[in-house]
């Protein structure tokens, strides 16, 4: 944790306000999950569920004391990861992760930054909350099948950001299916989606398909789908 807020700092200092940076925390269950496992963690949402209140109390205070460090110094937007939600169905999302999304939103908010979502998989079930969370940037996987249907809900402040398959569309897709996803993706939303893939490209995808992908959101792009 030390390591990233030095690393923003010089970022900042090298770059001074000419790039957006973004830093990074996990959202209470990622973080549970890797501490404890995620099949022991799922489990004790039935069978644990004092211990796992007390440590997302623990890890709530911690994760603010982190985003204040990154946004002291110089991060624009704090990154909330909380990939191991995606797997345990939008009612325990609703009781257990819900209210500490929202709390970490504000705080950061409190503090002047932006902050952007990341739920690895298919958040369709949960993408209302994120919304209602107040989060300003909402990534989407490319499993997520209620886009459009969300993207009429977003508030004034609030954007998407996906949702091209990382694997089959970046890495090994060709020119115009590149295009075509992201023009898609652009034409559901109305344009309230930032240019980007669901998830992490693999670190074998290609230079030009990196930069076919990049051009797209600078350039308008024919639909042809």
């Amino acid at each position: 944790m030390k390591n990233r807020v030095e690393e923003i700092k010089l970022f900042r200092k090298l770059v001074g306000d000419k790039y957006f940076i973004v830093g990074w925390v996990e959202g209470m269950f990622a973080e549970y999950a890797d501490l404890h496992g995620l099949s022991d963690s799922c489990l004790d949402l039935y069978d644990n569920l004092d211990k796992v209140r007390l440590a997302f109390d623990i890890l709530l205070a911690n994760a603010k004391r982190i985003i204040k460090y990154q946004v002291e110094a110089g991060a624009d937007c704090i990154g909330i990861g909380d990939a191991a939600t995606s797997q345990i169905g939008s009612e325990f999302f609703k009781d257990f992760c819900f209210d500490y999304h929202k709390e970490m939103v504000a705080y950061t908010h409190s503090l002047g930054a932006l902050v952007k979502t990341h739920i690895c998989g298919n958040t369709s079930d949960i993408l209302g909350f994120l919304i209602e969370s107040s989060a300003d940037i909402i990534d989407i996987d490319h499993m997520v099948t209620n886009m459009k249907e969300a993207s009429q809900t977003l508030k004034s402040n609030q954007v998407f950001s996906g949702n091209s398959d990382p694997v089959g569309i970046i890495c090994d897709g060709t020119k115009e299916q590149i295009e075509n996803s992201v023009a898609y993706c652009d034409k559901i939303t109305n344009g309230r989606t930032i240019t980007s893939a669901g998830c992490e490209i693999p670190p074998d995808t290609s230079i030009e398909n990196f930069r076919i992908h990049s051009n797209c959101a600078t350039t308008t792009v024919l639909y042809t789908f």
